[in-house]
């Protein structure tokens, strides 16, 4: 049985806005060890090379010159030692990243780590990968290389940026979006907005405005926590907001993949292993050892596609979603960042004292995804009675949410009298609450999801866990 009968075709990614385009999967066929490594030092004289000179017999230091002739290397103790070309198999170029750089480490087994480059050395390579260092001895390492720091990226992308095409100056915005650039996408969204007013324009300028509010609202916050305290602030403390965990974000995640439109994944190889293993008898699990190691070849969204085809809920820690999937980076932009933090959620709000029982995560910095999925979860969770959930999947204009957020002239379901409150959509701006209303419509024709996740209900008068779900649809596997 071949495993294409079992997995459908593997879908092609949204095309990423970051630029240039660049593959987590494969290394680059161009690129071999014998080849200076971009972004390393090519100048004689100033590059780090090791040689590689047969069996396990290498010479390493700063080569001073090359010709065809010879190869001069100046060794870490001064030492110049001369090479003829046929006696060099192998010029292994190192790379100096600048701090926090990104970059893979291609080891000689086959496999590579993407991570930040700490040090690419002639006795030691290492990366850290969130937060951990990983370290391998330099005879474990092909080669290291680095890509391209954001000032490159930009660099690079402006001067090939053709400012009469909107559509991919749009893509340049949300990658300096993605990239907490908000400045920068604001200018250039500012120069878009002249020639091509839209709502989808109008939209993005609104997220960098309050992404670049956030940003300064976050300095500020720091300043302040170094800072004692007046007695009266102290109660700030009270009103912390438990946090998803990681695992619970990255479940979501998971559970939210629109194969139409997959975010970037990682699956454990060790995941494949226990698939066979665990659902060796399962009749779409491909029979002979031929047949399931091509499993280990596929895609890893093609894996996590026949893991929900066979329901194996039990593995999915194993995959690893490094992205927002669509519908939740739609919630960001058009709920979360674009109105949901700047009023509901400030300190002065819900995301304070004194203010009620309903509470929402303060982001601690621009693109907080802790408090961005915590947030959804609480919206979720919370009604106020049965027929006011804050997110109304089956008639969105009375999402709860949408009706606290207007003028009490437009609203069916008016937010409480409290000082200091102030509407902040409008049913008239197209900018705001089309697509806020758009994106809960949108969430109604997805397979409902009961997340495997273990959250508390956010307190409210009357809470349920969780609001009903569009009547067409039922509950799906991950």
């Amino acid at each position: 049985m071949n495993l294409s009968t079992l997995i459908m075709t593997t879908l092609v990614l949204c095309q990423a806005s970051a630029p240039p385009d660049q593959s987590d999967e494969q290394s680059p066929s161009n690129l071999t060890p014998s080849e200076p490594v971009e972004h390393t030092a090519s100048d004689t004289g100033t590059a780090r090379v090791i040689l590689e000179l047969g069996g396990e017999d290498t010479a390493h230091g700063v080569l001073l010159s090359s010709s065809g002739e010879e190869l001069k290397l100046q060794t870490p103790n001064n030492q110049i030692r001369v090479f003829r070309p046929e006696q060099v198999l192998e010029i292994v170029r190192l790379v100096d990243p600048v701090e926090g750089q990104q970059g893979r480490v291609y080891l000689r087994n086959g496999q590579s780590h993407r991570g930040t480059i700490v040090k690419d050395g002639f006795h030691q390579v290492i990366i850290n990968v969130e937060g951990i260092d990983i370290s391998w001895n330099r005879q474990q390492v092909q080669f290291v290389e680095l890509e391209p720091t954001f000032e490159e990226q930009y660099d690079q992308y402006k001067k090939r940026l053709d400012e009469s095409s909107w559509p991919r100056h749009l893509l340049f915005v949300r990658w300096l979006l993605k990239e907490d650039k908000p400045k920068l996408a604001l200018i250039e969204l500012q120069h878009i907005e002249r020639f091509h007013d839209t709502p989808e324009v109008r939209n993005l300028i609104l997220i960098a405005k309050a992404r670049i509010e956030l940003n300064d609202h976050s300095e500020t916050q720091v300043v302040e926590v170094q800072n004692p305290r007046t007695p009266a602030d102290t109660s700030l403390e009270k009103v912390k907001v438990p946090r998803l965990t990681e695992r619970e974000i990255n479940r979501i995640r998971i559970y939210e993949i629109d194969f139409s439109n997959p975010p970037k994944v990682n699956v454990d190889p060790v995941i494949i292993h226990a698939l066979i293993d665990g659902y060796g008898d399962h009749p779409l699990m491909p029979a002979g050892s031929n047949a399931q190691q091509q499993l280990f070849e596929a895609k890893p969204i093609e894996i996590v596609r026949f893991m929900r085809r066979l329901e194996a809920a039990d593995l999915i820690d194993g995959i690893k979603v490094t992205e927002d999937p669509e519908t939740m980076r739609l919630f960001r932009e058009r709920i979360h960042d674009s109105f949901l933090t700047r009023s509901c959620g400030t300190a002065n709000c819900h995301g304070g004292p004194g203010v009620g029982d309903f509470r929402l995560a303060i982001p601690s910095k621009p693109d907080d995804v802790t408090a961005q999925y915590t947030n959804y979860i609480i919206l979720r969770q919370t009604a106020r009675n049965t027929n006011w959930p804050m997110l109304n999947f089956e008639n969105p204009e009375k999402s709860l949410l949408l009706q606290y957020a207007l003028p009490q002239n437009q609203s069916q379901k008016q937010h409480p009298n409290v000082r200091g409150w102030k509407p902040s959509l409008n049913t008239s701006n197209r900018q705001t609450y089309l697509p806020a209303r758009n994106w809960i419509k949108g969430m109604s024709r997805r397979p409902w999801h009961t997340y495997p996740i273990n959250y508390p209900p956010a307190a409210s008068e009357s809470p349920v866990p969780e609001p009903n779900p569009p009547a067409s649809v039922g509950q799906t596997a991950p």
